[in-house]
């Protein structure tokens, strides 16, 4: 999970109280504390908490700001101090800043300011505890049309309504990405805007250049032009991928179908888990083998490797037994042929999962996500049930 953070607030102006809790909402695993009548300059004796963070406003009528900022300083030396102040000027910021200020907000806010601020602290304990335990999942198709994408945005949308935990979509289908398509989204920035901007990489461009979906998951978009994935390089994807483990839970990437490129590789080495997607037709399974021999060859351990067989039917004409021994492995999941619903969900631009969530392939995926969270749980089911009930 991302680092919980935990935020005191001695603000004794209620309407600033509020529009600091209107600012960070929607921000993820906080643990926000009031604190009453100046008790943070106390310590932690008095506030039996040590939070990561802790706000203070500027107010004279409950004391000069500067003595809070120092009597808090030495009651909390590690905590990161946010003062918020209607006061611009110049000197009293500087004097804020030697007095234990990390950050100096000017009244009213503006923007996502705040919000930046919170990541970018969340990013450095994280970084400083080696926490960056955000969780890689990438899917790769066999060959085109065999509806990775649809499974990637789905798991990500579900992953988010059954609050998994913060999560985040990364379209790194280059030439022909259509995550935003399936969510019906028009990203301003993407993954090329992004990388072209990579010395400038923080917390900050990187939640500026993520498109939020009602969800609740946050989508980093494929280039809009195929050119523009020229700007993408793999130490970018490393960098971007590196960041969003130290703000988000989950990432679901969605790689473009049999293709693998030094930006492909990067994903792989950094993913916990590689879905091949393929389906029940020679040329989807020899495809997947081929794929599976290439990623053996440039050194990714194939047990991070798993097959996900879509669209599956009972009474193919190729039998789940037969893939397999070519595949030389047993599928880890099933997901049964749902073709109507899933086109009618990708016409209206809503996930399945929201659209009809209790459509076969909405209750498959569901049952997915459940089992990526608790595998030794749901170690025998692979998403479809035999004529009596029984696992496949």
């Amino acid at each position: 999970m991302a680092k919980k953070l935990k935020i005191a607030l001695e603000i004794n102006d209620s309407d600033l109280t509020k529009e600091v809790q209107a600012e960070i909402k929607n921000v993820a695993n906080l643990d926000v504390t009031r604190w009453q009548n100046n008790i943070g300059e106390k310590g932690e004796q008095a506030t039996k908490v040590v939070p990561h963070i802790i706000m203070i406003h500027d107010n004279p009528a409950i004391g000069d700001a500067l003595e809070r900022l120092r009597a808090i300083r030495r009651g909390f030396p590690a905590a990161v101090i946010f003062l918020l102040s209607d006061n611009s000027s110049p000197e009293r910021i500087i004097d804020a800043m030697k007095a234990g200020a990390a950050e100096y907000f000017i009244t009213p806010l503006k923007g996502k300011q705040l919000q930046f601020a919170i990541e970018e602290v969340r990013v450095k304990i994280s970084q400083e505890e080696h926490s960056s335990n955000g969780e890689i999942y990438s899917f790769i198709s066999s060959k085109g049309g065999l509806g990775s994408t649809v499974i990637s945005v789905n798991t990500a949308v579900e992953m988010a309504i059954a609050k998994v935990g913060h999560i985040a979509l990364c379209d790194l289908s280059c030439q022909s990405g259509d995550s935003s398509v399936l969510l019906d989204m028009i990203p301003e920035t993407n993954l090329a805007t992004l990388c072209n901007n990579i010395h400038r990489l923080d917390v900050s461009l990187l939640h500026g250049s993520l498109a939020r979906h009602g969800s609740g998951i946050h989508l980093l978009a494929a280039p809009f032009k195929p050119e523009e994935s020229e700007e993408i390089h793999p130490d970018s994807v490393e960098k971007v991928l590196g960041l969003m483990k130290s703000l988000f839970d989950k990432i679901i990437v969605d790689c473009s179908s049999m293709f693998v490129d030094d930006n492909t590789i990067k994903t792989f080495e950094m993913s916990k888990q590689i879905f091949v997607v393929t389906e029940l037709s020679v040329p989807a399974i020899r495809n997947a083998t081929r794929l599976t021999k290439l990623i053996a060859e440039i050194g990714i351990p194939l047990q991070k490797v798993e097959y996900i067989i879509n669209r599956y039917h009972r009474g193919d004409s190729l039998t789940v037994d037969e893939a397999e021994r070519s595949l030389e492995k047993k599928a880890f999941w099933m997901i049964p042929n749902d073709f109507k619903d899933i086109v009618s969900s990708i016409n209206r631009g809503v996930p399945l999962v929201q659209y009809m969530p209790h459509a076969p392939f909405s209750t498959n995926i569901k049952a997915f996500v459940d089992k990526l969270q608790h595998p030794e749980k749901h170690a025998a089911y692979r998403g479809v049930r035999g004529a009596f009930g029984q696992a496949i």
